[in-house]
């Protein structure tokens, strides 16, 4: 198993981010981790990586390619970024 981390957000713990893990998508935060549930990344190959987070419904979701692979409520705002 392998852990690249892609990007760490706002105030986090160490470990805390969006993470490609054995060539799928993951999140990691204060509530444990959600992960893609099909391969999303192929080495040597560029992929779009899309977040969106609604301020509303602390929906996070992230998109691979186009396709939505992760969807969670984000109460602790653990998937947003300080500016």
């Amino acid at each position: 198993a392998s852990w690249r981390r892609i990007l760490q957000f706002k105030g986090t713990g160490a470990d805390n981010g969006l993470y490609a893990h054995d060539r799928r998508l993951q999140f990691y935060g204060p509530n444990g981790s959600i992960t893609s549930p099909t391969t999303d990344f192929t080495a040597g190959t560029a992929a779009s990586l899309i977040l969106t987070r609604n301020g509303a419904s602390n929906v996070f979701a992230a998109y691979v390619n186009g396709v939505q692979r992760l969807s969670f409520v984000d109460s602790y705002g653990a998937g947003t970024v300080k500016y």
